[in-house]
């Protein structure tokens, strides 16, 4: 079972927010813009002890009343969970499942949270006979032959030998909706009473969460029980390895045996038939008789009581009796331990028995974890999320969880104002063909450069074709007093790679400005090859222009180019670099002789 679709309504920033989720998801945008809150709605809606508080609710809802809720669509469901959630498949193997808090506000505009509930959204055909409740017309011969006379399509029915069930109904149903599927159109609705008519169904029936805090005291968590956060991943991992054990296999055997010759009653010695006897014969009187049955228990359960993490820093003691920073590390180490196990064959580590999916919410994943660390998590949550049964979702500030020829699992949160609440952008789809070149030559841009991840943090970025823009821009606006750590200046690489970061920050609708050299195309060559080179390099300023989407970007075009505008020499750029000599050249300048243009164009570019 694995999340498809989220939509949260009315939660804490949150006023409407839907997205696509995928096995790998990263939140990023500024502090407050709403992340945390999205993981906090996914714990809601699976950890069903999680109330709604009145701290909880959107504060810009409309009326004296709403529901502030969390509905996730979920497809990849297991043979074992669509026998589960069978009442609530829709007709391409999803289910859609809500859990909803109702709220009202009394005189003083004080809130009660009132009915939580989880729902299930039924989708039924539009023909009455392929509904749940035809039964009932369909329940006598008489009803049946009269229904029939009316729609022949019910003729089937007849042939029904013996006496006619549910379930036989039920089979027609499944065999005509198989049979005319292209044909059939659906309706739904959420059902009034409780998801698999029970009030809590989160625990053991729909996917774990394991929520891993950001700033919240870890010291409870890092306790081993069942319950926690550090016993959840422990416990996990153990009973992974046992179930691949031989010996531990065996003594699974001998138990299950052991159980079996309790429960033969024909065993003359047998304890059990023993009992049944002496109960059976007390309650003759009452007229019945009694039956036990021993089962099996979960061998694995006594990892849960007889579990313990010790931790050696010098001094010995439980995980919990150390700091944030190495709590926090040994969380880490467990989830790459769980990552190397997920990627190992088939037959060193097997499924959970439960069939469950797991879903991994981390707040703040580069917390205690210096860069190299955070990239190395970075993949080892990567792996966790290519198992079947795994997704994982982290919130970070951080550039190195965010791969920019990853943009698929990118979400960039925000929040315009407090009334619009927290909203999101995604990128789903393929901007390149998979197997294009361009594709190609963007993964090897990211490799050169991976610090251009940057720009999906920044409230404006600028684009700039070489090292000598990336460098001399921040270093000016410095001087001049108007840098803005918000606004990334992006070095990408050359002019022929600008479009492919356009195509990018237009589909996040992120804010940005492009500069380019023209490089006009000389009079005379004497060069046929170096004619023909400098001819691309003008004609591609169209392709550049064109990249552009009004609405959240705009250009300017440097005549001659950037070294040439502004008087850089060329010489030096051949001897020290481009960025190198640029710098130099800007560094030997009073301020007041900066030039003009460039002034202005710094402080457009950090407005």
């Amino acid at each position: 079972m694995k999340i498809r679709h989220i939509l949260i309504e009315n939660f804490r920033s949150i006023k409407k927010l839907e997205f696509d989720f995928s096995n790998f998801l990263v939140l990023i945008g500024a502090n407050n813009s709403g992340k945390s809150n999205i993981l906090r709605a996914l714990l809601f809606f699976f950890d069903g002890s999680v109330k709604i508080t009145p701290e909880d609710v959107f504060s810009f809802f409309e009326g004296q009343e709403t529901d502030v809720s969390v509905i996730i669509e979920f497809d990849s469901l297991s043979a074992q969970e669509k026998n589960t959630f069978k009442k609530y498949l829709l007709h391409d193997g999803a289910i859609v499942i809500k859990r909803a808090c109702h709220i009202t506000k009394d005189g003083s505009n004080k809130l009660a949270c009132l009915s939580l509930i989880y729902n299930g959204w039924i989708e039924e055909p539009d023909k009455w006979y392929l509904q749940e409740n035809a039964f009932e017309r369909l329940s006598s011969k008489e009803k049946r032959e009269l229904e029939i006379a009316a729609c022949t399509e019910l003729a089937p029915l007849l042939s029904i030998e013996g006496r006619f069930t549910k379930e036989a109904l039920s089979d027609f149903q499944m065999q005509y909706i198989t049979e005319h599927q292209a044909e059939i159109k659906y309706f739904g609705k959420y059902e009034e009473s409780p998801l698999l008519g029970r009030q809590s169904v989160a625990s053991g029936t729909l996917p774990e969460i394991i929520f891993i805090p950001a700033i919240r005291e870890l010291s409870d968590e890092t306790k081993v029980n069942s319950k926690t956060l550090l016993g959840k991943l422990l416990l996990n991992v153990i009973d992974a390895m046992a179930k691949n054990d031989a010996d531990f296999q065996k003594l699974v055997a001998e138990v299950e045996a052991s159980i079996e010759r309790l429960n033969d009653k024909n065993a003359v010695t047998s304890p059990i038939g023993k009992l049944e006897t002496e109960l059976s014969d007390e309650l003759s009187s009452w007229g019945v008789s009694t039956s036990i049955d021993v089962t099996p228990p979960n061998i694995t359960k006594l990892f849960e009581l007889g579990t313990a993490l010790n931790v050696d820093d010098g001094v010995i003691t439980g995980a919990e009796s150390k700091g944030n920073g190495l709590q926090r590390a040994i969380i880490f180490s467990l989830l790459k331990v769980i990552a190397n196990h997920n990627k190992s064959s088939d037959s060193e580590v097997t499924a959970r028995a439960s069939s469950e999916s797991q879903i991994y919410a981390i707040e703040e994943a580069e917390l205690y974890l210096h860069p190299h660390k955070q990239r190395e998590f970075y993949n080892a949550l990567k792996k966790i999320s290519e198992d079947e049964n795994s997704q994982v979702i982290l919130s970070t500030h951080s550039s190195h969880f965010v791969r920019m020829d990853d943009y698929k699992h990118l979400a960039v949160i925000r929040k315009s104002n407090k009334e619009n609440g927290t909203s999101r952008n995604q990128c789903c789809s393929d901007i390149f063909d998979p197997e294009s070149e361009e594709k190609q030559h963007y993964k090897l841009i990211h490799y050169i450069n991976p610090d251009n991840g940057d720009m999906f943090f920044a409230r404006k970025v600028i684009l700039v074709e070489g090292e000598s823009e990336k460098v001399v821009f921040p270093y000016l606006a410095e001087r001049l007093n108007l840098f803005k750590p918000d606004v990334s200046v992006i070095d990408c690489g050359s002019k022929f790679n600008l479009p492919l970061y356009e195509n990018l920050l237009n589909n996040f609708e992120i804010p940005y400005l492009v500069i380019f050299d023209e490089d006009p195309i000389k009079p005379e060559y004497d060069d046929p090859e170096k004619e023909k080179s400098d001819r691309y390099a003008y004609e591609f300023n169209k392709v550049i222009e064109k990249a552009i989407d009004k609405k959240f970007g705009y250009s300017m075009m440097l005549s001659p180019d950037f070294e040439g505008c502004y008087s850089i020499s060329r010489n030096q750029g051949s001897k020290l670099g481009k960025g190198l000599a640029a710098l130099k050249h800007f560094q030997s300048l009073d301020e007041k002789d900066i030039p003009e243009n460039m002034v202005r164009m710094l402080t457009g570019i950090y407005s």
